[in-house]
Formats: structure tokens, C-alpha cells, sequence
């Protein structure tokens, strides 16, 4: 159980860790993570504070699977090849721009403390309550700002977001699917 929330909701977490590794006298969560653009500090920085790592973090320390020390993160970077680009007998393109294949991948560790997973933990108990609150009210705060881009893209609600009040309950039911998931009910 992750706990209650302020609101007294008791809480239990669940989430799927893919691979935990020994390495150097310590325990780390591995995840491959691909970019379209450079694997460099300004990729992996994304990753320091990462909700998703120091949730895996908490559910180690649950398990008693060990003392997690951190993430290691392995970055790929995919590019579809463009047309007009060289192409090696074995049809794989050259390194772009002078880049070599090694440039084109990297790893970093990403620690976490206890510090950061007791935040975590309050910070999300906080978030399920103002969820819940929002459902109830039928009310959500928007995320102006660069969240409305994530990914060089627009987010999926920016339609409903950008429009007007009266006309949004009809929106979402002409222009999206309401489910409810529930990783739980899975068999």
C-alpha cells in the first residue's frame, strides 16, 4: 500500500519492473529509453526527477528486493532514414552529420535517496487527491504552457482545453472514448 491520502483514500500501487541489476555493490532499476534526438546531458536530464524511476525505487524498497541505489538509464537514439540518405551496402544509413554509431546510444545512473521517494510518495498521494476532487467537481486544472506541447506535439485535450466552457461535455463525447482503466481487473 502507498498509503493514504490526506482525503484518507487508502492507496495500493502497482507497477511491472522490467529488469533489477547488480552492479558495483549496488541495485538498479535498467529501462531503455529512445530518443529522435541526441543521446546527451540534456537527454538524461529529463530523467533526474522522473516520477515514473522514483516510483520503481519505492516498490523495490517494498519488495525487499534490495537497497536500490538507483536507475540506470540506457538511451537509443531512432531516426527513420530520410530520403536522399546514403545508405550501406548492408542498407543502413552513414552516420549522420559526421556523427559516429557510438554517439547514437548512451547510459547514465540516475540515484535516488529516501528523501526523494518519501517526496514521491507525498507528492502522489497529493495528485490522487486532487484527482479525485476534480472528478467529483467535474473541474480540472489545465496545465498551461509547455505541457501542452510534450513531445513536439499537442497534447491530446488541448482541443477541449481551448474550448469554450459550454461546449466541452459535448466534445468529449463526439471527439474522444471515455474508459475507465483498471490494471487491477486484469486477469
Amino acid at each position: 500500500s502507498l498509503g493514504k491520502t490526506p482525503r484518507g483514500v487508502n492507496i495500493e500501487w502497482s507497477g511491472i519492473i522490467d529488469l533489477a541489476v547488480e552492479w558495483q555493490g549496488g541495485l538498479f532499476y535498467d529501462d531503455l529509453k529512445t530518443s529522435s534526438y541526441p543521446i546527451d546531458e540534456k537527454f538524461f536530464s529529463k530523467f533526474k526527477n522522473s516520477g515514473q524511476f522514483i516510483g520503481y525505487a519505492w516498490e523495490v524498497k517494498e519488495l525487499g528486493i534490495g537497497n536500490f541505489n538507483g536507475v540506470m538509464v540506457h538511451g537509443v537514439e531512432v531516426k527513420v532514414p530520410q530520403e536522399g540518405v546514403k545508405l550501406k551496402k548492408d542498407g543502413t544509413p552513414y552516420a549522420r552529420q559526421g556523427r559516429q554509431l557510438d554517439d547514437m546510444f548512451g547510459v547514465d545512473i540516475i540515484n535516488v535517496s529516501d528523501i526523494m521517494i518519501e517526496r514521491w510518495k507525498k507528492s502522489t498521494l497529493r495528485k490522487i487527491d486532487q484527482i479525485i476532487e476534480a472528478r467529483e467537481q467535474k473541474s480540472w486544472t489545465m496545465n498551461d504552457g509547455e505541457l501542452c506541447n510534450s513531445y513536439n506535439s499537442d497534447c491530446p485535450f488541448k482541443f477541449l482545453c481551448t474550448s469554450p466552457e459550454e461546449l466541452v461535455e459535448t466534445r468529449v463525447q463526439e471527439f474522444y472514448k471515455v474508459k475507465e482503466w483498471n490494471p487491477l481487473e486484469r486477469v
